[in-house]
């Protein structure tokens, strides 16, 4: 019971603590737009997106709009025919949320992928199985 009392106010003061130091820095109005541009990259469905694991490096790439994107670090890098654009994000929640966005995305592609050579390996052994029988 008495670690109770005690653990409560030291609690209380870490979370007072925690919320002092740990503040998100708000976004200027350039990486707002970095960060919506990129979404929408990865929200079509003509968009390629790579991940190198060993740089960690993530690449946004449309072919059909002529931009890509490359998350590295806390740096986005915006390119299209003409201009390329850099940006730092400091605040974390915000690059974080844009790389599990991307994760998720990323995700799905890659599941979809699997399932259809699952399918084609399913079709390609019944094949096999029906010239055996034959």
């Amino acid at each position: 019971m008495k670690t109770n009392k005690l653990f409560s106010p030291l609690f209380r003061f870490y979370l007072k603590i925690k919320k002092e130091f740990n503040q998100d820095i708000p976004l200027t109005e350039h990486q707002k737009f970095s960060i919506d541009i990129c979404k929408k990259l990865i929200s079509m469905d003509s968009t390629i997106l790579l991940f190198a694991p060993l740089s960690g490096t993530k690449l946004i790439k449309n072919e059909d709009k002529q931009i890509s994107a490359i998350l590295q670090g806390r740096t986005i890098t915006i390119i299209n025919k003409i201009y390329t654009y850099t940006t730092y994000i400091e605040n974390d929640s915000s690059f974080f949320s844009l790389s599990s966005y991307f994760d998720l995305k990323l995700e799905k592609n890659t599941k979809k992928v699997e399932e259809e050579i699952n399918d084609s390996v399913a079709g390609s052994l019944k094949i096999i199985m029906n010239r055996l029988t034959l």
